[in-house]
């Protein structure tokens, strides 16, 4: 076990409990972005959920975090955080949850009476081409986040959001329900670091190391990154390059959205 990751994974989710970070607007349909998207630029954020209240007007925001991290390393803790996760979304008349975040999208599920969706089809509902960065030329390399291997809805909407900015998608042999895991499900990366970078390391084999990689999974995006890998999220394609990942940007969008500085 990693124990410098485990105590920063503790800091973490701590600070992701706490008042300073955690923010529901009221409103009966949120925008859930997890935690590993809120450490790039806000306005990445604001744009999607700009975008996404073509479809849901009274679209507001959420910078909780889903807790999965605790089910894996605090468990003594998991219980009182979902606890205090539903009490919350409950308290705001919360009923739908569109999260970007396939891990949030588990989690939440489990949760309780609220409807979750990925952001991702229903974006493809929404987005027009004048919205989109002109990709046209670029080719990105594509990676299926695991939890989503059978999730087919979203792999088609990744693809056609990508496509939309004119950019060619490099499509690796093992792909869709056929994919590798990034080395970090169920917090692998801290808990076997050994196993976590073999299971890394080979998925890496699959993509070209000159082309960018894609995903709409930030973690995964962010295991890559570590291994010196060029990496666009999913919105970033759509919308721009962000900034370097970092706590500034999360605490700046949690105190923005508190604040309705957006």
């Amino acid at each position: 076990m990693n124990r410098d990751s485990r105590l920063a994974m503790k800091l973490q989710q701590t600070l992701s409990f706490s008042r300073l970070l955690l923010h529901t607007d009221k409103t009966p349909a949120i925008f859930w972005p997890g935690c590993a998207l809120m450490s790039l630029e806000p306005q990445l954020l604001y744009r999607s959920c700009e975008l996404l209240k073509r479809l849901e007007p009274q679209l507001g925001f959420c910078s909780a975090c889903c807790g999965q991290p605790s089910r894996y390393l605090f468990p003594e803790k998991f219980a009182k955080q979902q606890k205090r996760l539903f009490q919350e979304l409950t308290a705001k008349g919360v009923e739908r949850i569109y999260t970007a975040c396939p891990n949030c999208e588990t989690e939440l599920s489990r949760l309780g009476p609220f409807q979750v969706e990925a952001i991702w089809p229903a974006l493809v509902k929404v987005l027009h081409k004048s919205d989109v960065v002109d990709r046209t030329g670029e080719i990105l390399a594509l990676h299926d986040p695991c939890p989503q291997r059978d999730r087919q809805d979203i792999q088609e909407a990744t693809r056609e959001l990508i496509r939309l900015t004119g950019a060619q998608i490099y499509e690796v042999a093992r792909s869709r329900d056929k994919t590798l895991c990034c080395g970090n499900k169920g917090m692998k990366k801290t808990l076997d670091p050994q196993m976590a970078a073999r299971i890394r390391h080979e998925r890496l084999k699959d993509f070209p190391p000159e082309l960018p990689i894609t995903a709409c999974c930030q973690g995964c995006l962010g295991s890559f990154a570590a291994e010196g890998r060029c990496t666009l999220h999913l919105l970033e394609v759509l919308f721009g390059p962000s900034s370097s990942p970092s706590w500034g940007n999360r605490l700046k969008f949690s105190r923005d959205i508190k604040s309705h500085k957006k």
